[in-house]
């Protein structure tokens, strides 16, 4: 068995496992999840499917066990289907090529050094498709496409890197209230 990097660094609450590995390989090894991935033979590709090798894997790195990585996991099904929070649904539901962030949100995450180390986190509902308006902020989601389909989900550590970026974002977003099918 593989010793684990300390200290803790456990996903934050509804963060996505793609966003938790981004700030982990940052904070621990000052490293993109693309450098994280290559040096220690994890699949990002397995790991955005929610490959259970590569869970283990990351858990066995982490000391974050299998179950709570599970929990901040859209596991891939076959077929175009896909698992989250014990609900089955169509690949449909998911964002697909763009990143979706509440700026709101990520400019709290950076400066939240207890909590996030200053990075932004990608959260997992902004991942699905129909969710368009933050629903603590009551904000509209930004919308920009990315470059790699499974980085989709949210290494928003190398793509949302300034803050004055974000807070322009934010003057100019008008207030939204969040539909009944967000919740």
């Amino acid at each position: 068995m593989m010793d684990f990097i300390q200290p803790l660094l456990p996903p934050q609450s509804g963060e996505t496992l793609v966003s938790w590995i981004a700030r982990f390989a940052n904070v621990k090894l000052g490293m993109s999840i693309g450098q994280f991935s290559k040096f220690f033979a994890v699949n990002k590709q397995d790991i955005h499917m929610g490959s259970s090798s590569e869970l283990e894997k990351m858990s066995q790195l982490s000391g974050v066990a299998v179950e709570h990585l599970e929990e901040h996991t859209i596991k891939s099904c076959g077929n175009r289907l896909h698992r989250f929070s014990g609900q089955l649904f169509s690949r449909e539901f998911i964002a697909g090529q763009r990143i979706k962030y509440c700026p709101k949100c990520l400019l709290e995450d950076l400066s939240d050094y207890s909590n996030c180390r200053n990075l932004p986190v990608g959260r997992l509902l902004w991942v699905f498709s129909p969710v368009r308006v933050c629903y603590k902020h009551c904000t509209p989601l930004v919308y920009e496409k990315c470059e790699k389909r499974y980085l989709s989900y949210m290494d928003l550590t190398r793509h949302v890197s300034s803050g004055d970026k974000l807070l322009g974002k934010t003057q100019t977003a008008e207030s939204r209230e969040v539909s009944g099918l967000q919740t």
